[in-house]
């Protein structure tokens, strides 16, 4: 939805930390915080940290 405004809708911020695979894969691995709630998720792949990424924007449309 455009914004004509000038205001910026309301962003969720992140910290993301990567960790290489211990069998010297290239598989992405790591944890993500929410700066805003402080939940912190484990992901073992790529997939993983969009599907987390996902069910945090799917659950900040469910509360607006």
């Amino acid at each position: 939805m455009q914004n004509s405004s000038g205001v910026r809708a309301p962003a969720m911020s992140f910290i993301l930390r990567l960790w290489p695979d211990s069998d010297g894969d290239s598989t992405m691995r790591g944890e993500i915080e929410n700066v805003g709630t402080g939940e912190k998720r484990a992901f073992l792949d790529y997939w993983s940290l969009l599907k987390l990424l996902d069910s945090w924007r799917e659950d900040a449309d469910t509360a607006r």
